[in-house]
Parts: C-alpha cells; structure tokens; sequence
C-alpha cells in the first residue's frame, strides 16, 4: 500500500478508538489515562500486527520472483533440464 493510504487507515483507526474509549469513560469502565493507554497500546498491536503482514507479503513476492524462470532468448535453444531458480540462492523465511 502506498504512504497516503496508510496515514488514512492509521487516522481511521485512531479515530475509531478514541470513540471507543471516549464511551468506555463516559460509562465509567475507564478513566481518561487508562483510555490514553487502551489506544497507545492498540495503536502498537496494530502497528506490529501491519508490519508483520507487510513483511511475510514481501517475502512471498520475493520467493516467488526467485522460482520464476527467467524467459530464453528468442534464439536461444530451449533449455530442457534446467531447473526453474538457482539452488544456491537462498530462499528467505516466511
């Protein structure tokens, strides 16, 4: 996703949870610090939970680009057993 998509989701979620928060101290559950904390802390869980997902994606397309076989020449002769990615480049973990 580019940048101004996630600024957008990240106003959003901010927004949602200070909504959130503002009612649970409205009704008494929180008091205003211990809402400040809520979302702090929902803010960072999202914010792991984004980037792992943003990482284990990349590397799929990486691992991916890696197994693609790489096109022959028009008048290259066709390549019979040669396999698909270079063995000793190493995959990365997902």
């Amino acid at each position: 996703m580019n940048g101004l998509m996630t600024e957008l989701i990240d106003a959003m979620t901010r927004h949602i949870l200070t909504a959130v928060a503002g009612v649970m101290v409205a009704r008494g559950y929180a008091t205003q610090d211990q809402a400040a904390a809520i979302i702090g802390g929902c803010m960072a869980i999202i914010a792991v939970v984004w980037s792992a997902r943003n990482k284990a994606a990349h590397n799929a397309a990486y691992n991916t680009a890696l197994m693609t076989p790489v096109p022959a020449s028009p008048n290259a002769p066709p390549a019979a057993g040669v396999p698909a990615a270079d063995p000793s480049i190493p995959l990365l973990e997902q």
